[in-house]
């Protein structure tokens, strides 16, 4: 092991780990990736805030604001998974989702 990688805590790892299985899934699904590791750390800067991730409803998940854009700092965001399914199944019948993405957090609001 090199010097520059003996102060990584199990938390960076875990994280590393996530980005890299996003990345790939991104790339799975024909998307472009242009979100860099420093923005990736902002959106989910604690293990506090990490602990908060997961499928349920009220978990929260990084999703992009433009499906038709690429994942990265400015078009992604933090939402309760519940909200982006709303958003998802509202879209379908031609409602209104401006007052959902009222609740999401961006890069510029944490």
């Amino acid at each position: 092991m090199t010097t520059k990688y003996k102060s990584l805590t199990q938390f960076d790892v875990i994280r590393r780990r996530a980005y890299a299985r996003a990345k790939c899934q991104a790339d799975f699904r024909f998307e472009d990736w242009n979100l860099k590791w420093t923005d990736f750390c902002k959106f989910w800067p604690s293990e506090e805030i990490w602990a908060l991730r997961g499928t349920k409803a009220h978990c929260i998940c990084l999703t992009r604001r433009d499906h038709t854009k690429p994942w990265d700092a400015k078009n992604c965001c933090l939402m309760n998974r519940g909200d982006i399914l709303a958003i998802n199944n509202r879209s379908k019948h031609g409602l209104p989702v401006d007052h959902i993405w009222v609740r999401a957090r961006f890069l510029k609001d944490l």
